[in-house]
This record gives C-alpha cells, sequence and structure tokens, in this order.
C-alpha cells in the first residue's frame, strides 16, 4: 500500500525547490508521482498493491497548467499554485489506474475533508480565506478531527469493500464521484476535451489526457461514477 499524503497549503510568497520547481507543485505532486514511480516495481510484485492519492477539494481552484507550473509567466497565487497540485493529484490516480492496471495495482484519489487539527493551514491567513470564499462562492465542508480526515484513506488501503475499484475520486462524504460530478460554481463538465496533453507533459506529470477505462467491477451503490479527466486551459485536462 502506497498513500501519498505529504502536503503544503497556500504559501503566501512563491518560492521555489533547489531545482527550480514551485514548491506546492513540487511537494503535493512532484514528489508523490517520484517516489510511485521508484516504488512501481515493488507495488507490482505485492499482486494487488493499492496506490492512494490525497487530494483536496482545492482541485476546483485551478486546473493543471502546463505552460506554467512554475509561474515564471504569469502571477503568483498561493489558491491557483495549490489547486493545479491538487488537481495533478487526482489526474495522478487516473494515469496510474491507466497504465498500472495490468500490474494489479489500482489507484484512486480522495478529499480527506475539512481537517482542523494539523499544521496544514499555518500559512493560512483566515480574513484572506474567508474573502475568498464570499468571492468564489465556495462552501468549506464541516470540519474533521485527524481520525475523520484519515478514515477515507484507511478505507481506500485496507477495506475489503473498494477492492478491485480503481481510478475513482472519493470525496465530500458521497461515495464515489467524478470530478464532474461535483456541485457548485467550480463544478466541470464530465466530458473530456478532444484535444490531448502534450505527451511529454503527460509523461512527466503522469497525468492522463482522456477518461479512466478501469477494468476492474463498479463499486456499490448509486454513487458509483468514473473518474474523468476534464478539459482545462491550453487543451490539457482539469
Amino acid at each position: 500500500m502506497l498513500v501519498d499524503n505529504a502536503g503544503v497549503m497556500a504559501l503566501p510568497e512563491l518560492t521555489r525547490t533547489p531545482d527550480g520547481r514551485e514548491t506546492q507543485f513540487a511537494v503535493n505532486h512532484l514528489g508523490h508521482f517520484a517516489l510511485a514511480v521508484g516504488l512501481h516495481q515493488a507495488l507490482a510484485a505485492a499482486e494487488g498493491a493499492r496506490l492512494v492519492s490525497v487530494s483536496s477539494l482545492g482541485h476546483l481552484f485551478s486546473p493543471v497548467v502546463f505552460d506554467d507550473l512554475d509561474y515564471r509567466f504569469r502571477p503568483y497565487d498561493p489558491w491557483t499554485s495549490y489547486g493545479q497540485s491538487k488537481t495533478a493529484n487526482i489526474l495522478f490516480a487516473v494515469g496510474a489506474a491507466e497504465r498500472w492496471a495490468d500490474d494489479g495495482i489500482t489507484a484512486n484519489a480522495l478529499m480527506p475533508g475539512n481537517i482542523g487539527d494539523t499544521s496544514l493551514a499555518r500559512h493560512v491567513d483566515p480574513q484572506q480565506l474567508a474573502g475568498f470564499i464570499e468571492t468564489t462562492g465556495l462552501a468549506l465542508p464541516p470540519q474533521k478531527n485527524v481520525a475523520q480526515g484519515a478514515a477515507t484513506s484507511v478505507l481506500l488501503t485496507a477495506s475489503p469493500t473498494v477492492e478491485g475499484i480503481t481510478g475513482r475520486y472519493f470525496g465530500l462524504g458521497v461515495g464515489f464521484m467524478s470530478v464532474g460530478a461535483i456541485p457548485g460554481r467550480f463544478a466541470t463538465s464530465s466530458r473530456p476535451r478532444s484535444t490531448p496533453c502534450p505527451r511529454r507533459a503527460r509523461a512527466s506529470c503522469g497525468l492522463s489526457s482522456g477518461p479512466s477505462t478501469p477494468r476492474s467491477r463498479r463499486g456499490p451503490g448509486p454513487f458509483v461514477w468514473t473518474l474523468r479527466t476534464v478539459g482545462g486551459g491550453g487543451g490539457c485536462p482539469r
């Protein structure tokens, strides 16, 4: 089992890693991607490994902007930076589910919830956040404690209920959902656009340019949706 969970949120100033990558995208996505790819053979050898990518409702803040991942040509914004990294977490699960299915590896993404008892929000100015919520019309879900926030990760790594399910996004407490199924003004169409991302960008980020086609069974219940990549800026998936 591999749970990609480490992350930072809303760094107030543009910072870069030693190799020049924007910090939120590097920590929240690129590090996880490198770790998972590095462990791919071990996961395949486990015969039935599960990869869990911890995303966020913040994925609604931004698509992955392939033309400027590191904010070299556009003004830096703490929330769009966070948003594109969280979108990348979901799309990485889509890409892994498609590419690693023959290795017996399942991959899913999740939204853990609004968890107040961690240091993730240490960079967030409460007034700035309140203004952002008012401007966007996005309502935060009810606050959870750490145990509640970890519950979906535990479900996806250990429960037989989701055995064989892959390429899904679990969020908002209503079961399996696609990005396009999330209500609100940030909701996106579940119909993928026809223009794919450049092959080089897909390879470097582990993203998929089309709908996932998992070989495994659909999950139980009425809230079963296939996670689909959705067209964003420049023809790239959200």
